[in-house]
């Protein structure tokens, strides 16, 4: 959780050092620069401390994404930026695909453990499971199994069987 919100600290900083070099004219005005260089130091340091518990697979699209989002709202609101229809499509894509990454990476078995207590030749009830099955054994796999049972590999066979021309 501590992970978590080092990089929810990190990504505010983030956007803040975006924010404040707007106005750091190319860093001639001094305290914006100072802002700028120093969120950034401090928004790096709390994506360090967010590695230590957060893969970096997932932290750093995170923080990239949701400091993209962050710094959108921001050019609209505060520098009256134009918005239009592939601007705000474009930014809900980014959001959508980092709430894909965060529920993709979430410990499945943690959250619904498989009911082991059914005994030999006794049918387990999956319906309990059926959240900690990963999407492709929930949707595909069971028409692609009863698949295999109408059709048995051996009915199609992808060796190529070679006959002497004489």
């Amino acid at each position: 959780m501590l992970g978590w919100i080092f990089l929810a600290l990190a990504v505010c900083l983030d956007a803040l050092g975006t924010f404040a070099a707007k106005y750091a004219n190319g860093f001639t005005a001094l305290v914006p620069s100072i802002i700028t260089i120093g969120a950034y130091v401090l928004s790096f340091t709390a994506l360090t401390f967010s590695l230590k518990t957060i893969d970096i697979s997932l932290a750093y699209p995170v923080w990239t994404g949701s400091a993209i989002f962050l710094v959108a709202i921001i050019g609209a609101v505060f520098f009256n930026e134009t918005v239009n229809f592939f601007k705000v499509f474009s930014t809900l894509l980014v959001v959508f695909g980092i709430v894909g990454l965060v529920v993709s990476s979430q410990p499945a078995a943690a959250t619904c453990p498989p009911n082991t207590e059914a005994k030999t030749g006794e049918a387990i009830n999956t319906s309990q499971n059926v959240a900690a099955t990963p999407v492709f054994h929930r949707l595909a796999a069971p028409s692609f199994y009863a698949a295999l049972q109408n059709y048995p590999p051996n009915v199609i066979s992808l060796k190529p069987e070679f006959s002497d021309p004489a």
